[in-house]
């Protein structure tokens, strides 16, 4: 499993694999797998701690070795071959730039900066790079789901970090996986979820961790006690689509919406 350190344990009797991962993307990582052969689910879980290594040494840039780094220091001055991975998730970027009128921008300032010519990344000014932090654990999370199914299991729950939560069928006593949501400032309970095939996102200001949430269009930080919750089928949309609601006025999230008609959104004053 590379260099990951993880846990992973199986119990038979119910047939639950639990598996996590304590550091990855700079949070932790937990699955629950509802699945009879252990063998079945331990190929699983290893295929999925290989994935969340692999995206994340190329999505961080805080790695100087990651890809994301060598289009940061490199793109302005020169075009620079990338991955196809990193051509499918730069070009997923301009689709929801596209979708949300700009609201999300991982160039957090004018995405038209960066070019893309089949596998050639540019940037068209010395100033411009990318940050994949509203992006990189949805994107992993998709990932993380298509493994599952592709192995048969139909019952599973994932949570990254506690800000994106996957439940993919149901619980094992239950229609469904059950979220709580608590409020970061009061610890106080703000709702409950039902996740059914759907994966719920959450974003905002917290006492640790506050001012990451910029407005591309005018730079400002989005301060105060404020959170946004979405529910999507698409675990990227769901993560995406949190940190656009915070940043958007009423009228862009009414035509955010129309382009993302199977979301759940709402946004907290905590």
């Amino acid at each position: 499993m590379g260099n990951l350190v993880s846990h992973s344990e199986f119990h038979p009797a119910e047939g639950l694999f639990y598996g996590s991962v304590p550091y990855v993307m700079h949070t932790r990582f937990d699955v629950v797998m509802m699945s009879s052969a252990k063998e079945t689910a331990e190929i699983v879980w290893e295929d999925i701690c290989t994935e969340l290594e692999r995206l994340w040494h190329m999505l961080d840039r805080f790695d100087p070795a990651s890809e994301v780094s060598a289009l940061n220091s490199g793109a302005a001055l020169s075009p620079v071959r990338v991955s196809e991975t990193m051509v499918e998730v730069l070009r997923l970027c301009a689709m929801y730039h596209e979708r949300t009128m700009g609201i999300f921008d991982v160039t957090k300032r004018d995405f038209s900066r960066v070019r893309l010519e089949g596998d050639n990344v540019s940037f068209s000014a010395p100033d411009t790079f990318l940050d994949l932090g509203g992006f990189a654990k949805g994107y992993a999370v998709r990932k993380v789901r298509d493994l599952l199914s592709r192995a048969g299991i139909e019952d599973a729950y994932v949570d990254f970090g506690g800000s994106t939560i996957l439940g993919m069928g149901h619980h094992p006593f239950g229609d469904s996986w059950k979220v709580s949501l608590q409020n970061p400032f009061s610890g106080e309970p703000i709702g409950e979820f039902s996740l059914r095939d759907s994966t719920l996102s959450t974003s905002g200001n917290t006492p640790e961790y506050a001012g990451h949430i910029i407005n591309p269009r005018t730079g400002a930080k989005i301060a105060g006690k404020i959170a946004s919750t979405v529910m999507s089928p698409d675990p990227l949309d769901a993560e995406v689509l949190s940190t656009v609601w915070l940043v958007a006025g009423a009228q862009q999230r009414q035509e955010v919406r129309k382009n993302f008609p199977d979301m759940i959104a709402s946004v907290y004053e905590l």
